[in-house]
């Protein structure tokens, strides 16, 4: 998939662990996550089907849950996908946020 930021930069979104892509999730659907992750530890006894099927299940809620947020590397805006046909887009106030917000700071 192809954005295209006001400012006329293209981002792309093709792979994986891209640095200026994040995933929001809500916070009033925050401690439904963490439920949903306590409950499949919990029942980490299960047959490897049931295992599965429990790691699915909370792929799905957290595809469900969470939004998709991309920064454009050249002016900094983060456009978050509220709506599939029309990402809303925030601009930096600060031009010293241009660089990625989105980018984690643990050096794995």
């Amino acid at each position: 998939m192809k954005i295209r930021c006001d400012c006329g930069h293209s981002i792309v979104d093709q792979t994986d662990a891209l640095p200026y892509k994040a995933h929001l999730i809500p916070d009033q659907h925050w401690f439904t996550l963490l439920d949903a992750i306590d409950d499949a530890i919990e029942t980490t006894t299960l047959h490897p089907q049931q295992q599965e099927r429990e790691m699915m299940r909370l792929r799905t809620l957290v595809g469900r849950l969470s939004r998709a947020v991309w920064q454009c590397s050249a002016c900094g805006t983060l456009l978050v996908d509220v709506d599939r046909a029309d990402p809303k887009r925030f601009r930096p106030v600060d031009s010293s946020l241009q660089s990625s917000v989105l980018s984690t700071r643990d050096k794995k």
